[in-house]
C-alpha cells in the first residue's frame, strides 16, 4: 500500500483496532500523523506497541502490508522464537502448574494449538 495523503487508520488493515483506537484517544487520527511521530512517542502510547510502530514504518516507506508480519524484536527481549514454552502455555492458558493429570493434559492441548498456530504462521 502506496501511501496517500490525510489517510485514515483504518486504511492500514493490518493495524488492529485496539492500536487505532488508542491513537485515536492520543490525538492521532491519521496515518501521516503517525507517521510523523517518533518511534519513542508511540511506543508511549497505551496499545501501541513494536509491532504497530513497524506496521505503522512500513506504510510509510510503501511496503505492501505483508511485510508487517516479519518478527519484530523489542530491545532487551530475548532473540526471536527463544521462549520458554511451559510458562507461555501455562500464562496464555490459565493452567496453573499443580500437576497432576488433568495440568498434564491442559499442557498437551495447549501444546497441540500452539503447534497449529506456528505451522498456520510459517505458511503466512
Amino acid at each position: 500500500m502506496t501511501a496517500m495523503p490525510d489517510a485514515p487508520l483504518s486504511v492500514l488493515k493490518n493495524l488492529s483496532p485496539r492500536s487505532q483506537a488508542a491513537l485515536r484517544e492520543a490525538g492521532v487520527h491519521t496515518l501521516e500523523a503517525a507517521a510523523a511521530l517518533p518511534d519513542e512517542r508511540l511506543l508511549g502510547i497505551e496499545g501501541v506497541g513494536p509491532s504497530s510502530v513497524k506496521r505503522i514504518r512500513d506504510w510509510q516507506a510503501g511496503l505492501p502490508e505483508a511485510a508487517s508480519r516479519a518478527v519484530v524484536r523489542v530491545p532487551g527481549s530475548p532473540e526471536p522464537g527463544a521462549f520458554d514454552q511451559q510458562e507461555f502455555l501455562a500464562k496464555m492458558y490459565g493452567i496453573h502448574r499443580a500437576g497432576g493429570a488433568e495440568t498434564d493434559e491442559a499442557m498437551r492441548l495447549a501444546k497441540v494449538d500452539l503447534e497449529r498456530f506456528l505451522e498456520e504462521v510459517a505458511g503466512v
